[in-house]
Parts: structure tokens; sequence; C-alpha cells
């Protein structure tokens, strides 16, 4: 008898078993359909996602937020030792680094291998007993399979970009979260058993249980399972969990997707597709927030069964397509029905949810999670991956997915550094209109700050600015006023591409507007090239204490590559403000604090040659009439230029050094012009390289010695052999190698016999 055949009579037992089970008052619990022939698979769609991908990846919901456990919302490892692993016992002794007896620092764990039961003594992956840590697949390669993770009593801690499947051993989760865990992220993972065996022979992808919280879901691609996604363990296990799930691809599902008992939870942005018993279960007094999901071929997306108490939902914007209930509730008896839009209506009003987020449409998150969701959509650059998994020195960009950070995350197009941080150190209503205070990189006789009216409106106390009733330019580099008829901005950020300015406002008052500008310093928002668009923000003043206001290229579009900035209050309305940050690609328009020196640099050196590029006039350090280039005169006449390309020869040159004298190991301060004592990442990019000598990156060290330098040895920061780096995009940061000074300089060197040509340097700090 062939598949089909039996299939068929299987479903025609099981319909007659539901039939008499309704007419003698027995209750099905989880009952489970067979295996039914599915609407042909979806699945994420393969690669990085187009640009064009409506929402943006980064943490939101319920692990984004702060608590007193754990004050900067979840950032994992962030800032702690990196490693790479690629077995089991491998995986395992990195996370254990973690532990308070191993020292509990921090940790990024990369996995760029198979997990599997035969290179783990143990079940499973234990993640006990720690706080901040990541583990984070290498492009499509990190897996488990056969074995799963068990977080217990952990905090802080991201998952990120792992294939996890057909775990039967331990925990028997694919990810078991329990037992006090809280703020926990996973992320753009891949879960998943079958459908073709008995409905016990697997466990769930994913449970919480016990007293854990603040967990978020996000971009995961979860299928081919009977039993999903578990919150709570029994009816008994009461406990205010509060967890989000959103732009999730859920596919060829039986059922608890999820199954959610007690707590809050938030379900926003997902794409089910083919559930094929219960989808969303609310239960023993939950409360869901089920907001513009899109629901396809599923039956009974959401009910409240099986539990002794029911739980509540509240719903809105959601679509169903194809869809059909039997049931909302256990008592419910009637014949199979189509699901309208007057199927489900709000049994709760909306809990109150401590984050902001921004919904698509249903349709919209349909597209975008299909576009985005699932492995290899994250890395550097929005690629595949962070990089070269054989080269630790260049694991692509391991700030993003270890430190996630502020919520409103830079756009997916690639890292931002930062142009300029202002934190008013120092300021006072006389200097901070100097060049001496802070200048326009490259023109160091221009001001940073230029005020537009009235200038007795700013004023300066305890490192804030108080503007009240005025306004003033950053980064202008021509006082005249603007109109709707110019054709060129006149300024000195890059805001063509991705782009991120932050405020930080301290206090507000009145009831009138605070308002930012790009290339418009009059009162009217439609007196520029850009027309009304050129003010991206206005808001009632007195609205905006303690706030942090985040605009994005994202939100508000691209200007120019010359655009300048206006903030302004109105008459009767003041703001005092603590910090202004502005991000472009590279972050090389501005400097950092007064005395800081160049916040960044990006070097593609375009006309450069051998004469110019040693000279202010092609690049400066900002606020200084000094040369960006340092090398001495036999040494320059080994480095030549041709088709935008650079090659050092045997040579070696000084990036930012603003004193050429040697440097030593007794050295009690550095003289250069990078704030390298926070966050900071270098990235060169090698057409070619020749000669088993050495090319070498130096942190304030301009000898051929790795010691002369205040930091000693850790002063040189890469050592390969040249022949080594052709094609190569590598990248140093500050997880890998430590904080230096707020004013440091860069070192590049060849030994001799040893050459490359170098396309691109980049320098970020924030």
């Amino acid at each position: 008898m062939n598949s089909r055949k039996v299939q068929k009579r299987l479903l025609i037992l099981l319909s007659l078993f539901v039939i008499v089970s309704l007419f003698t008052g027995c209750r099905l619990k989880d009952a489970a359909p067979p295996v039914q022939e599915n609407v042909m698979s979806q699945g994420p769609n393969s690669g990085a996602p187009p640009a064009d991908v409506a929402a943006k990846f980064g943490l939101y919901g319920f692990a984004a937020v702060p608590t007193s456990t754990v004050p900067t919302g979840t950032t994992g490892g962030a800032g702690g030792e990196i490693s790479y692993v690629s077995t089991g016992d491998q995986l395992q002794a990195a996370i254990n680094k973690a532990m308070p007896k191993n020292g509990g620092k921090p940790q990024i764990i990369y996995v760029q291998g198979k997990i599997t039961p035969s290179n783990t003594s143990n079940k499973q992956i234990d993640i006990k007993d720690v706080k901040n840590v990541s583990v984070i697949g290498v492009g499509t390669s990190g897996e488990l399979d056969g074995i799963g993770i068990n977080i217990v009593r952990s905090h802080n801690i991201i998952i990120q970009n792992l294939k996890i499947h057909h775990n039967q051993q331990g925990q028997k989760d694919g990810i078991c979260i329990q037992s006090g865990g809280s703020h926990i992220w996973i992320d753009h993972c891949e879960l998943y058993n079958s459908l073709n065996v008995n409905k016990d022979y697997y466990d769930e992808l994913l449970s919480a249980k016990n007293q854990t919280e603040y967990i978020t879901i996000s971009w995961c691609y979860l299928h081919d399972s009977w039993k999903t996604w578990l919150v709570g363990s029994s009816d008994s296990d009461n406990y205010d969990r509060k967890i989000t799930f959103h732009h999730n691809l859920i596919e060829n599902c039986n059922s608890r997707l999820p199954l959610f008992r007690f707590g809050t939870g938030h379900i926003y942005n997902n794409y089910y597709i083919n559930v094929l018993d219960t989808g969303i279960n609310s239960r023993m007094g939950a409360r869901i927030a089920i907001e513009n999901n899109y629901f396809e071929n599923c039956h009974n997306p959401i009910g409240s069964w099986y539990s002794s108490s029911i739980g509540y939902w509240y719903v809105s914007g959601n679509s169903f397509q194809n869809c059909t209930y039997n049931k909302i509730y256990d008592n419910d008896v009637g014949s199979t029905r189509p699901v309208t839009s007057s199927t489900y209506s709000s049994t709760c009003s909306k809990p109150s949810l401590p984050y902001s987020y921004s919904l698509e449409s249903a349709q919209q998150a349909k597209y975008s999670v299909l576009m985005g969701a699932g492995v290899g959509k994250i890395g550097s650059g929005g690629g595949t991956g962070p990089g070269d998994p054989g080269d630790p020195g260049d694991p692509g960009d391991p700030g993003d997915p270890g430190d996630p950070g502020d919520p409103t995350d830079p756009p997916p197009g690639g890292p931002i550094g930062i142009a300029l941080q202002e934190t008013f150190n120092g300021a006072n209503s006389s200097n901070f209109w100097t060049a001496s205070y802070k200048s326009i990189p490259g023109n160091p006789s221009k001001a940073m700050y230029y005020p537009l009216a009235p200038q007795s409106g700013m004023t300066f106390s305890n490192n804030r600015m108080t503007l009240a009733g005025a306004r003033f330019a950053i980064g202008m580099t021509d006082a005249k006023s603007t109109s709707s008829s110019d054709t060129k901005a006149n300024g000195s950020f890059d805001l063509s591409s991705d782009w991120r300015i932050t405020i930080k406002i301290a206090s507000g008052s009145g009831s009138k507007k605070f308002q930012v500008q790009i290339d418009n310093n009059t009162t009217s928002g439609a007196n520029s090239m850009h027309g009304s668009k050129s003010r991206i923000y206005s808001e009632t003043a007195s609205t905006l204490g303690g706030k942090t206001i985040t605009l994005t290229s994202e939100k508000h579009g691209q200007f120019t590559a010359s655009s300048f900035i206006v903030l302004r209050t109105e008459s009767n309305a003041t703001v005092v403000i603590d910090e202004i940050i502005v991000e472009t690609p590279g972050g090389s328009s501005g400097g950092g604090d007064n005395g800081g020196g160049s916040s960044g640099l990006l070097e593609t050196f375009s006309g450069a040659n051998s004469s110019n590029f040693w000279t202010t006039s092609y690049k400066a350090i900002p606020g200084k009439s000094l040369p960006m280039y340092y090398a001495t005169s036999d040494q320059k006449s080994k480095i030549t230029f041709s088709n935008n390309r650079m090659t050092l020869d045997g040579a070696r040159f000084a990036i930012g050094q603003t004193d050429p004298k040697s440097t030593s190991s007794s050295d009690s301060k550095a003289n250069g012009s990078f704030d390298l004592s926070g966050n900071w990442k270098i990235t060169l990019k090698f057409a070619s390289g020749s000669g088993s000598k050495k090319f070498q990156v130096q942190i304030d060290n301009n000898t051929t010695s790795g010691g002369s330098s205040m930091h000693g040895s850790k002063s040189r920061i890469y050592n390969v052999s040249a022949n080594t780096v052709g094609g190569k995009t590598v990248t140093l940061t500050s997880d890998q190698h430590g904080q230096f000074t707020s004013s440091s300089f860069i070192f590049l060197r060849c030994e001799s016999n040893a050459t490359v040509v170098i396309d691109e340097i980049k320098v970020e700090t924030w």
C-alpha cells in the first residue's frame, strides 16, 4: 500500500476518533494531527538581506530594558575576551571563563564549525551561573547538531547566528532558559527538528521556565517541530515572565507557538506559515500583545487551550490568509471555519511595555522576515558573517553582535564611526565659538560651532550647554543664510549615506519646540535645498528632560557629503544638553572631546601622490596645523602612490602623530590625535602583499622595536608576514587589543624585504 493511501486512512481514523471524543466529553491535550503534505516550504531567502528590508536588525523588546540586575540592558560579552571554537569542549571551556571562580571576564565566543555529542564531553552546552557572554556563529558555519544549549541562573547572554537542531539529550531543548536567568537575547538563529517522527520524539526548540525574564527572540527561523516553544513548565510554574518575540519565521510547526503561561508577552511582526494544530496559546492568566503578525495556512492561530485557567490577549493589525479554526477555548465545539477579521477580539487591554518599538504592517513584516530571518544575515557590512574565520585578527565586526548597545542600532549597511562627540568639557561662552576649542577637520582656523541668534541664549555650566530661545550651527563652513534655491550645502559632515545623530538632554522646559535641522540655518523649516525635509526633529521642550534623542538616515533619509547641523529652541523653550554625538561612515568628519583631536579617519588615497600626501593641504590633524601623516625623508622614498593605492615597501609612517620624536618605554604620555581610550576599530584593506618579512601595526610606537612605547610590547597589535595579507581586510579592535590613550597615534611598518599595497585605511572610535 502506498504512503498516500496510508496517510488518508490515518486521517480518516483520526477524524473518527475526534468525533467520538467530542461526544464522550474527552479532551485531546496538544492533539497531534498526522504529518500532512505542506504547502511548498517558504524558508528565509538565502544570503544577506537586500537593502530594502524594512525593519532594522538590533536589540529591541524586553531584553533591551535596563534593570537593577542588568542596568545596561543586554550587551552580552561586549568588551570582553574573544575566542574562536569548533568543538563542544572548546565552546564549554570558553563559556566557563566567564564563571566567577575563573575571573568572570566577559566573553565573546565565535563558533566556526559543527558542535556535536562526539566532540562534547557533556550532554549539553551549559551557560550556567555566569553573566556577560555572547555565543555567535561565524557566517553560516556555526552549528549545534544533536546537542542543545542550557542557560541556568545566568544574566546578560546573547545567542546569535547559530543553527541548532535534532537534540535528544540533556535538557532535550534546542535552547532552554531556566532557574532565574534574565536579559537573554536569541537572534538570527535557525532551530528545527522533524515532523516525520512521533510528536514526543523531540522536545521544544525553545523553552523559558521558572524565574526567567527580560527575554527577546528575534529574526529566528523555527521550523519542522511538533512542540516548538514553551513558556512556563506547568500550570504551577507561576512567574511574571517578560518576553518579546518579533520578526521570526515559524513554518511547518504543530503547536506551542508559543505555549505561554503566566507573565507578559509581546508577539509582533512575525510570519507564521503552515501551523498544523494550534498557534499562540495563552494560558494561566498570561497577557500577550499580538500585533501585526502574518498568519498563512494556519489552523487555530490564537487561543487558550489545555490549562486549568485561560490566558488573555490584545490583538491588533494581524493578517490571516487561508487560516481556519474550530476552537478558541477548550469548551468550544464546532466545525472547522475560516478565520476572518472578526474571529478574534481582544480579551484584555494592551499590556504596558517599558520600551519603544516600530511596527511594520503584517504584509511588510512577511517580506522583512523572509528576507532577514535565520543564519547568515548579519555580519560586517550586512554580509553573511563576521569575516574570515581563519584569521582571528579579522572577525569582521565583533562589536556589533556582541554589543547591541542602543536599541536604535545603526543602519545595516555597515559600521559608522563617531565624527563628533561633544561633552562640553571646559566649554564656556567665550571659547566654545573658537577654533581653539574645536575646529572643522582640514580647516584648523574654522570653528566647529557658529552662533546664529541670540548668542546670549547659549550658556555653559557643569559640562552642559543651555539653549534658551536660541540656535547654533555645527560644522557650518559658510555663515550665509540658507534658502530653498541653494544648489549645494556648506558643511563638513558626510550625511550622504548612513548617519546617526544622538543628543542627550538633561532637562527641558517650556511649551515651544526644540528642533534639529540639516543644511538650514534659518527659523523656517523650508529654507533649505532640502525643503521641509531639512527639519528632522521638532518636539516640545518640556517633554525632553532625561531623554536621549536618536536621529538616523533610516528615519530621515540622506542629505549631502558636505552637510551641517543646526540645533534650535524656539522662544519660551529651553533645553539643557549633556552630549552631542554625530556618526558617519568612517567617522572622519570631526573631532572628539576637546583636546582629543581626530575621532576617526577614512583614507582611500584618492588624489594622493608622493608630494601632497605628507602635507596639511591633503589632510590635516583636526584642530591643528599639522599633517595627518608623517614619515622621515628616507622612508618617504619607499612609499609610493598609484591608482588610489599606497605601496609600502620596507618602509614605515605615522598616522595622527603630533610630535615626531622617537617613542620609548619611559614615555609618560602619548602624542597623537586619536582617542583610543574607549572602543575603537582599525580596518586595513590590502590589494596585495609580498615577501616573507613582517607587516606591523603599532600604537604609540614609532620605532622598529615592539617594546619602545609607554605600552610596552602591547603596542604592537598586528604582526604577520606580508605575503599573507593580499586581498584581505584586516580588522583590529579594542575588544581584541584593549584600550590605549585619548591622544594616541597609529604606526604602519613593513620590515625590509616586505611590501604591501593598501586600498583603504579606516579608523573608528566611539
